[in-house]
């Protein structure tokens, strides 16, 4: 994975946040809230904690729907925090094409 960030932060001078304690460097945020009839809903936020966009394109409703964005804020050369690390692999599956592209090239 250590690999991976660092392309993200070589091709798209972005940064992937999982630590808390930095979470005030990031651009946006994207963090789970728990409604109160047990389902969860996914949230991108600005830096002052505030919905990033409309109401309809801040908040997600499938986890999936949530790795697209997260790459395009990525693409974008923004600094993202994610509350969740096992959200990585999703996110990196939407690299995996251009990443995989960029390890070959390593190789040779």
């Amino acid at each position: 994975m250590e690999k991976f960030l660092e392309y993200l932060e070589e091709e798209y001078s972005s940064e992937l946040i999982t630590d808390y304690q930095k979470i005030q460097y990031a651009d946006v945020i994207y963090n789970v809230i728990s409604t109160a009839d047990g389902y969860s809903i996914y949230a991108r936020l600005d830096k002052k904690y505030q919905l990033d966009g409309s109401f309809e394109d801040a908040l997600i409703y499938e986890e999936y729907g949530l790795y697209p964005l997260i790459a395009d804020s990525l693409r974008d050369g923004l600094k993202v925090y994610i509350e969740d690390e096992d959200w990585l692999e999703g996110i990196k599956d939407e690299f995996e094409e251009e990443f995989e592209e960029e390890l070959e090239e390593e190789e040779y």
